[in-house]
């Protein structure tokens, strides 16, 4: 467990200060803290995606940040905890990942307890150790997402639930309780974490099944005694599901469309193959993937031991599941992944053990034997080999935690294109201070960000919307015409090359991008060997000799029937951002143009919503000379 979590914390501050990962939980639990502009604490995550557990870890972790802060003197006040968040968040970005990488090192402890019990204490070794240096586990316990946590609490559920079948086990409905709740905690980190259930109460039946003085009306007990510990740990932790019951269902369906839908660029082809490829290939390896799935199916249908029917019984509706989704994501594999590093190491030692008894004298009992008579020196040799095989993946770990491409793009920006520039910028880009960016920070933390003496500078951005379903509605964004008064066009290969996964349906986005390669001066590229951050390159407008700022031009114009299309909301965003730039910029007149293009346009997936333009087509009318219309 040391190992793990000290594995884990090396590089752990990778692409900060800009927080390049999604951390839905920080952010959730940054406004159920007030930071977010509300100003009072708020135990309603108001996000049902996935539930509330690691939110509410999150919100402790920023609870203890800001404690430091405080009694450091650097920020007292909400707003100087909020001002200290927007110049650098690598505080509470380190302290959110760090709640990851505990629970992630916290699981070599269930990992090892079944592996002891399954194949001894050189099986629990070499189980511990695969957990413990495991480089999707170790990449994926530095990020603020689920998938860590939901694999600590469903290898706990696991592991409780073949103590609970254990004949000899003292005290089964505590046994059932314990084996419960971490169900529930395993569901209150991620709605698939439920499955845990199933082992869980499959291990009642084995226990009633070996134990002749565990009967019918004891198995009842047990059982009702892990639903109802299932439940109150899901409930404790996760109350708004209840609570806030209608917000959690429209979620929930949202979701589930997500699931059916698939995401733009995401997987492709047959999913049960994609996760194939995925156990055999980047999560496992083709000798750990094949020992662990042969394992399962060995142990569990041949040999009926307890510890490999309660962990098929886990991993097999877990991948039933997964295969009746769109959506494909290796990271989904995560939950079940300590399971399968466990069936690989027993099955390793056994395997060990077998050859080790056709090369001594044969004896009656030598298979049942043979895993007990392994020596250390082969164990560890076993552990030795795994870690060398995985030389290649630790080698790309490592180049991950060099410098991120949106971090460089974004220096050169600051440092060689002029304050006040319009830049479109396509997503998985730089992070730039613009009126956009700006348009959700309040009055009060402007006047302290400045008090604070931050002050980068200010570009105007226009965001070209990507959708995850139905991803060619982007297609009026990419119109040549709506660029003749932009200084600087930045293409990402994440959104690009996406594209170019099928020419004929996004034709439009593909010749944009050849116009901008034929017309358009290439300025810079950012395509560093190491770090997270996909290929990107900088255009200069042919046409701009002077920033925008210096030379307003009024919105560009648009097809009448692109107003009501399918990628209306992205169309609106684009005008909105535009009017907020030209307002910026000195302009309302053409501020209240843009902004009246946006609000022609239906309400829509990724555009403002009616009252946010209704404010802001008001803002600009007052500005004009006379108040306005």
């Amino acid at each position: 467990m040391l190992v793990a979590f000290l594995v884990r914390l090396v590089g752990i501050a990778w692409g900060l200060p800009q927080g390049f990962e999604e951390a839905y939980p920080l952010k959730k639990a940054w406004a159920m803290w007030g930071l977010a502009g509300a100003g009072v604490f708020d135990p309603n995550p108001h996000f049902f995606k996935y539930p509330s557990l690691t939110i509410d870890l999150q919100v402790l972790a920023i609870g203890l940040v800001r404690a430091w802060l405080a009694l450091t003197g650097q920020a007292r006040s909400a707003l100087e905890v909020r001002a200290v968040y927007t110049m650098d968040p690598t505080p509470f970005y380190v302290a959110g990942r760090t709640v990851t990488t505990v629970l992630g090192a916290l699981t070599v402890w269930p990992a090892f307890a079944i592996a002891k019990r399954a194949g001894g204490a050189g099986a629990a070794v070499i189980a511990g150790l695969l957990v413990a240096l495991s480089v999707p586990l170790i990449e994926k316990a530095q990020v603020i997402e689920v998938d860590v946590p939901v694999a600590l609490f469903v290898t706990l559920a696991v592991a409780c639930a073949l103590r609970l079948a254990e004949p000899a086990s003292a005290r089964p409905m505590r046994g059932a309780l314990a084996a419960g709740a971490a169900a529930g905690l395993a569901a209150s980190t991620k709605y698939p974490g439920a499955i845990a259930l199933v082992p869980v109460l499959f291990a009642v039946v084995l226990r009633a099944r070996a134990d002749r003085g565990f009967g019918l009306r004891a198995a009842v007990q047990a059982a009702l005694c892990v639903v109802a510990a299932f439940a109150a740990a899901f409930l404790i932790t996760s109350p708004f599901v209840v609570l806030d019951y209608v917000t959690f269902l429209h979620q929930i369906a949202e979701e589930r469309e997500h699931m059916s839908l698939g995401q733009f660029g995401a997987g492709g082809g047959a999913t049960w193959a994609y996760y194939a490829r995925a156990w055999f290939g980047s999560l496992l390896g083709p000798a750990l993937g094949a020992a662990a799935a042969a394992g399962l199916v060995y142990f569990a249908a041949a040999r009926r031991e307890r510890w490999a029917l309660l962990t098929a019984s886990c991993v097999f509706p877990f991948l039933i599941v997964l295969s009746t989704w769109a959506m494909q994501a290796d990271r989904y594999l995560i939950a079940i992944l300590p399971l399968a590093q466990v069936a690989g190491a027993v099955t390793l030692v056994l395997l060990a053990g077998w050859a080790l008894a056709l090369l001594r004298p044969a004896s009656r009992n030598a298979h049942a034997q043979a895993r007990a008579r392994v020596p250390w020196a082969i164990i560890l040799g076993l552990a030795a080999l795994l870690v060398v095989l995985d030389v290649p993946e630790w080698s790309m770990h490592a180049r991950r935690l060099g410098p991120d491409s949106r971090a460089l793009a974004q220096r050169w920006v600051e440092q060689n294109v002029a304050p006040g520039s319009l830049i479109a910028l396509e997503p998985y880009g730089p992070s730039l201070v613009s009126p956009i960016a700006l348009s959700g920070v309040d009055r009060e933390l402007l006047t302290e960000l400045r008090r604070r003496g931050f002050a980068p500078p200010l570009y105007g951005v226009l965001p070209i919307a990507m959708f995850q379903v139905g991803a060619e509605r982007s297609a009026a964004l990419y119109d040549p015409a709506l660029y003749r008064s932009v200084d600087l066009w930045i293409v990402s290969a994440s959104v690009r090359d996406r594209y170019r996964t099928d020419p004929a349906l996004f034709r439009p986005q593909l010749a944009f991008y050849d116009t901008l390669a034929a017309h358009w001066p290439l300025l810079a590229t950012f395509a560093p060997p190491t770090g997270t951050g996909a290929p990107i390159a900088i255009y200069r407008n042919p046409g701009s000799d002077r920033p925008f700022a210096l030379a307003p031009s009024p919105p560009p114009a648009i097809d009448a029937k692109t107003l009501t299309g399918s990628g209306a909301g992205g169309v609106a965003y684009f005008y909105y951002a535009y009017g907020l730039t030209e307002e910026a910029f000195g302009q309302p007149a053409y501020a209240l143009a843009a902004y009246r293009v946006a609000a022609a346009c239906p309400q829509g997936e990724g555009g403002p919503s009616k009252s946010t333009l209704d404010g802001a087509l008001r803002r600009a009318a007052s500005r004009l000379p006379g108040g306005g219309p």
